[in-house]
C-alpha cells in the first residue's frame, strides 16, 4: 500500500467502527425494564378514570308510636282477678275503638299471675293479674286518649314507648337522589370547564345508612334516667316486677355518601 492510500484507509475504518456503535447506542437508549405489569400498562395505557362522590342527608320525624299498657288486677281468688282484668281490658278497648284507633292496632298479650303472700303466711293472700296491651297510634289525639285512660285507672300504668317511621324506605331513596344529584352537577361542572366527556362506569353507594340524631339520642338518655329512677322507687316501695322499657328513638338521620366512577374521553 503506497502512502497516498494510507489516509484514505484510516479514515475509511473509523466511519465503519463508528456506524457500528451507533446502532448499539441507539438501541441501549430505547430498551424497556420493569415488571410486566409495567410493561403493559406503557405499551397499553389504561383508561383515565376519575371518581365523583357527594352526600346528603334529611331528618324525618316517627309517624307512627307502639304504646304498651300494663293492666294489673289483684284479688283473693284467682278466678276474681282475672274477671277483673278481663273487663278492666275490655273497657280500655271501647274507649280506644271510640278514639279511631282501629282493632287490628289493639293487641293483647297473654297474661300472667302470681301469687301473692304474708310475711308468715304458706297460703297466698291474694292473687296478682297482669295483662299487657300494646296499641299502635298515629295521631296525637290518639295518645290523649291512652293517657287519659293511664289517669284514669289506677290499675293501668304505662309500660314503654316505641316511635318508628313508616316511611324509612322514601327517605333512604331521598337520599340516594339527592347524593346522585349532586355528582351529576359536579360532572357537568368538569365537562364545561376541561372540555371533556365523562361516561359513568361504575357506582358504590355501601354508605347509605340512618342512624338517631343526637338530639334524639339525648332525649333518649333523659328518658332512661326518669324511668330507672321511678324503677327504684317502686322497688323500694316493694312492687315486684320489671322496669318499664324506654323510650325509642322519634327522630331519625338519614345518610347517603355515593362515589361514581366515570371515563375521562376527549369531547367529540
Amino acid at each position: 500500500m503506497n502512502r497516498a492510500t494510507k489516509p484514505f484507509a484510516k479514515r475509511h475504518l473509523w466511519v465503519a467502527a463508528m456506524m457500528a456503535v451507533v446502532p448499539a447506542w441507539a438501541v441501549a437508549q430505547t430498551e424497556l425494564k420493569g415488571s410486566p405489569e409495567e410493561l403493559r400498562n406503557f405499551l397499553h395505557p389504561t383508561e383515565n378514570i376519575v371518581t365523583l362522590t357527594a352526600e346528603a342527608e334529611e331528618v324525618a320525624y316517627s309517624d307512627q308510636a307502639i304504646v304498651s299498657l300494663v293492666v294489673k288486677t289483684e284479688d283473693d281468688e284467682l278466678a276474681v282477678a282475672i274477671e277483673k282484668n278481663s273487663q278492666l281490658r275490655s273497657q280500655i278497648h271501647t274507649a280506644l275503638l271510640d278514639a279511631a284507633i282501629e282493632n287490628k292496632h289493639i293487641n293483647n298479650s297473654k297474661f300472667s299471675s302470681s301469687p301473692q303472700y304474708g310475711w308468715f303466711g304458706k297460703q297466698p293472700d291474694s292473687y296478682e293479674v297482669v295483662n299487657r296491651v300494646a296499641i299502635t297510634l298515629s295521631q296525637e289525639e290518639q295518645l290523649k286518649t291512652v293517657a287519659s285512660l293511664v289517669d284514669k285507672f289506677p290499675e293501668v300504668s304505662l309500660a314503654s314507648t316505641e316511635f318508628s317511621h313508616t316511611k324509612k324506605d322514601d327517605s333512604l331513596a331521598k337520599v340516594k337522589e339527592q347524593a346522585l344529584s349532586k355528582i351529576m352537577m359536579q360532572k357537568m361542572l368538569y365537562e364545561d370547564s376541561l372540555n371533556v366527556t365523562l361516561v359513568p362506569v361504575n357506582f358504590r353507594d355501601q354508605r347509605v345508612h340512618y342512624a338517631a340524631t343526637r338530639g334524639a339520642i339525648a332525649l333518649e338518655e333523659a328518658v332512661v334516667s326518669s324511668v330507672m329512677s321511678k324503677a327504684a322507687t317502686r322497688e323500694a316501695d316493694g312492687y315486684a316486677g320489671s322496669a318499664p322499657a324506654a323510650t325509642s328513638f322519634d327522630e331519625t338521620k338519614y345518610t347517603a355518601n355515593i362515589a361514581v366512577d366515570f371515563k375521562v374521553q376527549p369531547k367529540q
